[in-house]
């Protein structure tokens, strides 16, 4: 196992959260849309739009692929860091 190093718990907490994001939204999709499950507005208990549900659930999920995307690049830029001065403390 490898050794986690502090500055791999941020952008790992990222890609978590953010897969958590995409997955949400895509139970919230398969439920709305392929189940037919109605999704209400909170503020007037009517039916929400489905242009509108499909632009909250595009965001929601976008967001966490973005997530996703940044906490992965983070941890390979990081990972290399710590590889470059692995290297340049055994004189390599």
């Amino acid at each position: 196992m490898r050794r986690s190093y502090p500055a791999r718990r941020i952008p790992q907490g990222a890609i978590l959260i953010g897969a958590v994001f995409v997955a949400v939204s895509l139970a919230m999709a398969v439920g709305h849309f392929g189940l037919g499950l109605p999704i209400h507005d909170r503020n007037t208990g009517q039916p929400s739009s489905e242009l509108g549900i499909a632009v909250l659930l595009l965001v929601f999920g976008g967001v966490g692929l973005l997530l996703v995307l940044l906490g992965s690049a983070i941890l390979r830029l990081a990972a290399r860091h710590h590889r470059e001065q692995a290297a340049r403390s055994n004189g390599g």
